[in-house]
């Protein structure tokens, strides 16, 4: 029951996610043009190293507006269903319910550019479920007992 309750609530992170990421993208998101980084890169290294840089530092100007959306997320469902349950939440089956979630918006995107086996993917992917044992763990410690997590 646990595993699928916390499946079920890796899944309403991701939607929560998809919702307040437009939001607080105006806010959040660190706007740095790459075209003196990637412009320079392409005249004296491969489109495979560019490609990379390019896509660091788009990791980059993303990863405040993502830990703010995920960690106070994960928070937030961490402290109400400490206090909304006495079983642990497993933190392995939150973060595969907001994988496959993602996973699957990602497949069945209508926008062309999108691809399951991307690095862009693959960061996104490791990033989101850093953040979520992140915040989950950070929400645990805030309830009144700390064995509101189970690894």
């Amino acid at each position: 029951m646990t595993k699928g309750i916390s499946f079920t609530l890796g899944i309403i992170l991701a939607i929560w996610f998809s919702l307040v990421f437009p939001i607080l993208f105006p806010y959040l998101f660190i706007d740095v043009s790459l075209d003196p980084v990637v412009g320079g890169c392409l005249e004296s290294a491969s489109q495979t190293i560019c490609t990379f840089l390019a896509a660091a530092f788009l990791w980059g100007m993303t990863l405040p507006l993502n830990a703010v959306v995920l960690i106070g997320g994960a928070v937030a469902i961490a402290v109400i269903y400490s206090h909304a349950s006495e079983s642990p939440l497993s933190v392995g089956w939150v973060v595969a319910g907001h994988v496959v979630y993602i996973t699957m918006a990602i497949a069945f995107s209508e926008y062309e550019g999108a691809r399951i086996l991307s690095w862009h993917t693959a960061t996104t992917i490791i990033t989101h479920a850093l953040l979520l044992v992140v915040g989950l763990h950070v929400g645990a410690r805030l309830t009144r007992e700390s064995r509101a997590l189970r690894s």
